[in-house]
């Protein structure tokens, strides 16, 4: 049976986003966004925000390098990965990451990766 891995997150940008470039020459850029919950405690309620690293390549990533700036709301569309590593105090470490396939901006006249012609993975 084929899975299917996809994830809708609306949030806040947390960073200004940072690109580089593979060997290869391929554009990355990723940026944190923040997705605010609200979690019931022992006095009601209380927003909090669950944080995602998300990660873009190619013409999305170009288009992210430009626009994407600490606090500016987005919708992000991709898939879920699971990162693990050995930190240098040697405690295994782990974090969900998020490969975006779209990103839309929320609060500009700026035109989503899409609307340009980016491909959409």
């Amino acid at each position: 049976m084929a899975g299917y891995n996809q994830i809708t997150l609306l949030g806040n940008v947390g960073n200004d986003s940072e690109m580089r470039y593979t060997p290869g020459g391929k554009p990355v850029t990723t940026f944190v966004l923040a997705v605010n919950t609200t979690r019931k405690n022992g006095d009601g309620e209380q927003s909090k925000p669950d944080w995602f690293t998300i990660t873009t390549w190619d013409k999305l990533a170009e288009v992210c390098n430009e626009h994407v700036v600490k606090g500016k709301p987005v919708l992000v569309v991709g898939r879920v990965k699971l990162d693990e590593w050995t930190g240098s105090d040697s405690v295994p470490r782990a974090r969900l990451s998020v490969t975006a396939n779209n990103v839309t901006f929320l609060d500009s006249k700026v035109a989503s990766p899409a609307e340009e012609g980016a491909a959409v993975f």
